[in-house]
């Protein structure tokens, strides 16, 4: 690490000042600066994890995925419950954030100058960064897997070397383990390689390799949660309520009604009658999933009511503002280095329309890097759809934003070049 950095001392600089600015931030907010929500039911887990060897949200079995509460265990060994955990577990975030910089920085690199790459490197500097990186969530160690897998899979397109594809598979598990929404990567992936002229035998054998490493995980994790749940639960079922309060964002969307609910109330009595009886759940954390089921099936009834009620509504809700919310909208709770969330709000909106305007100019005059683009446009579009999906936060988007900056700044240098180019052959 020391010679890389010796080699990159633009770099160098602005990762001091990620550093210090986080650590900073950190201390003034306390150890146990929390939003109360999802990150307390997430410590809340990784403790329980420790102590009891089970994987539980609320108290209740749950299939959540379990990088994250793992995480929260391990350190628990040594910490307790004390100031330390939450000390170790926030400078763990901050660490995973540091490495984030660092990979964007090697992705740019890879098609443009080092100091295009620092550059890159300074808009990781803003507050909702910094603000993200002071949460136990999973946004920081998700966008470290997928910044490193991007990298990666560029690595293996351009080398074909093995080395890179084991160290992509191991980056893609890690922010699988993370966010279930990671496993829609290898498609885009197998379709990036095959279009880019990567041989197809060793395209096949690397995706049945990869196939193999995900049932390893699936088929345990897939009959561990039918064990408990008595159902088939491939991935996490937590995310039903996520869906269902999705349906209430946008415009147009259907009001609810006594009818609809008693409807859905008679379903639910249908699928449940295996484990209810006299008024009880047998065994009594089944109530939790009839709960998480009955909400998916409130979230399906209600978007079917709306595109037959209101299509136009539906189309532009989830096809338009939700993704506009994601792609523009920015989050601290708190005023961080004096800087008001609403500056933030219209750089992004500023920077979102100089990548789309640039990508696009990238995409249709220079083959050099044309194929790099969109496959990371394809990511980023892809993983807002899946976003939203289920309710937007403010920060929803935060993890996806790297995608944003790598597209921008190597189009900025490389059709710098193109018309450098076209300018010296005029002159000749």
């Amino acid at each position: 690490m020391i010679h890389f950095f010796k080699k990159n001392k633009l770099l160098l600089g602005v990762i001091l000042i990620a550093l210090i600015e986080r650590l900073v931030i950190l201390f003034q907010l306390g150890f146990r600066y929390s939003i109360n929500s999802e990150d307390i039911l997430y410590l809340e887990s990784g403790i329980h994890l420790m102590k009891t060897g089970e994987l539980t949200l609320n108290g209740m079995p749950s299939t959540i995925m379990p990088a994250l509460p793992v995480i929260i265990a391990l350190p628990h060994t040594i910490f307790g419950s004390t100031d330390g955990l939450w000390l170790f577990l926030k400078l763990v975030m901050i660490a995973f954030s540091i490495l984030s910089i660092i990979g964007v920085y090697k992705i740019i690199i890879l098609f443009s100058p080092k100091w295009i790459g620092a550059l890159a490197a300074l808009l990781f500097l803003t507050p909702d960064f910094i603000w993200i990186d002071n949460l136990i969530l999973t946004d920081s160690p998700f966008m470290f897997a997928f910044v490193y897998t991007v990298y990666f899979s560029i690595m293996l397109q351009k080398t074909h070397e093995w080395k890179y594809y084991y160290l992509l598979t191991a980056t893609y598990m890690f922010g699988l383990l993370l966010r279930s929404t990671f496993l829609i990567y290898p498609l885009i992936l197998l379709a990036f390689l095959f279009f880019t002229n990567f041989p197809v035998k060793l395209l096949l054998k690397q995706a049945i390799i990869t196939s193999i490493i995900c049932l390893l995980f699936f088929i345990p994790w897939t009959l561990r949660n039918y064990l408990i749940f008595d159902h088939f639960i491939p991935t996490s079922f937590e995310s039903a309520s996520s869906k269902l309060l999705g349906t209430y964002q946008g415009y147009g969307f259907p009001e609810d009604t006594k009818k609809i609910n008693k409807e859905l109330e008679l379903q639910l009595k249908e699928l449940r009658t295996t484990h209810y009886k006299n008024g009880k759940y047998i065994p009594s954390y089944m109530g939790a999933y009839y709960a998480m089921k009955y909400d998916n099936l409130k979230a399906n009834y209600r978007n079917t009511l709306w595109i037959k009620s209101n299509p136009k509504s539906m189309l532009i809700s989830y096809g338009y503002s939700k993704p506009k919310t994601i792609m523009t909208s920015s989050f601290s709770e708190k005023k961080l280095l004096g800087i008001n969330k609403l500056l933030i709000q219209k750089f992004k909106k500023i920077e979102l329309i100089m990548t789309i305007s640039l990508g696009f100019i990238s995409m249709f005059f220079l083959k050099n890097i044309r194929k790099y683009i969109l496959f990371m446009a394809s990511l980023y579009i892809v993983n807002v759809y899946l976003y939203a999906i289920p309710i937007n936060f403010q920060y929803s988007g935060q993890s996806l934003l790297f995608l944003r900056y790598t597209i921008l700044f190597i189009s900025i240098y490389n059709i710098y070049l193109y018309i450098k180019e076209k300018k010296t052959k005029q002159v000749k």
